[in-house]
């Protein structure tokens, strides 16, 4: 009879839960102004570099001038600024519809807030209104854009298991995978979308419905990791009179004893074969040490 050893000592497992949709509550936070700045503009620029599927916060400062061409610029109204999907922006006079009186102060901010969704680099476009006046004239409402340059970028999400990238995109999405523990002996991958792998280095993973996929991943050091088997030895009690085992065979009516073997199948594929015991019917018995994977289906043929 066939034993086994069982053993279950956990010694290195690292499982990572990789959300690829983040959900972010901002409150309209009030931005803080820059004073180093002294020259009329919009700081800073480019703006800090943000990453996909990650929360951004920054806080842009600008300097408005007071005059210009002999003009007195009475009002800055900020109307809209084009940002990237999924951020936002709230200015620090939101409560008078984002109008600045630079004769009073000439600096102001704007906090831009959200979730980056396509990496990219973009140039923001701030659109402003302004009133003038000009030769004892009031002119209103003159547009005036701003540009500031945005990047965004495509992150490599993980932890000490493994990196994933991109995090997040369009459909269908293709998601490349990196092993941060190489040289281990046994790796478990479950990527939520349906498919599990136990390479080193999987391939790449293609999503194709939205939502939010769990990815687990565990890295073994030791096979004693495992729950796993190992087959120590095989037993033959006694050989029947019927026996007509290879390689030669047995004929009782010529005197000769059976030359018991076995064979051993793991999902149907020979992965040891065992010596020839000659003219021995039994009991026989093999030692062996093999690692049985308790995924896999073995099968034991005495020849």
């Amino acid at each position: 009879m066939p034993t086994y050893r069982q053993a279950m000592r956990p010694l290195f497992i690292i499982s990572l839960l990789f959300i690829s949709l983040f959900i972010t509550n901002y409150s309209l936070a009030q931005c803080t102004v820059d004073n180093s700045y002294t020259v009329a503009g919009i700081y800073p620029d480019p703006l800090p570099v943000g990453f996909a599927g990650q929360p951004y916060s920054e806080d842009i400062t600008f300097v408005m001038p007071t005059d210009t061409s002999g003009a007195t610029i009475n009002n800055f109204e900020i109307v809209s600024i084009a940002l990237p999907v999924g951020l936002s922006w709230v200015c620090n006079n939101a409560a008078n519809g984002c109008n600045y009186n630079p004769q009073n102060n000439v600096y102001g901010c704007i906090n831009v807030y959200g979730t980056p969704i396509l990496a990219g680099v973009y140039e923001v476009e701030v659109s402003i209104l302004v009133d003038v006046t000009a030769s004892g004239a009031n002119i209103e409402n003159i547009p005036v854009p701003f540009f500031i340059t945005l990047e965004i970028q495509t992150p490599a999400i993980g932890n000490s298991g493994f990196n994933s990238n991109p995090p997040i995109g369009c459909l269908p999405l293709e998601v490349d995978f990196t092993n941060n523990n190489p040289g281990l002996l046994y790796y478990e991958w479950d990527f939520g979308n349906g498919v599990t792998s136990n390479d080193e280095n999987p391939g790449v993973q293609t999503y194709t419905q939205p939502g939010t996929y769990p990815v687990q991943y565990s890295g073994y050091s030791n096979m004693d990791t495992l729950d796993n088997y190992t087959l120590t030895e095989v037993t033959i009690l006694n050989v029947g009179e019927n026996w007509l085992g290879q390689p030669w065979g047995w004929e009782p009516l010529n005197g000769n004893n059976p030359d018991p073997y076995f064979q051993l199948l793991e999902d149907g594929n020979l992965i040891y074969q065992s010596n020839y015991e000659y003219n021995n019917d039994g009991p026989i018995t093999w030692s062996v040490n093999i690692n049985m994977d308790p995924t896999k289906q073995y099968k034991i043929k005495v020849m």
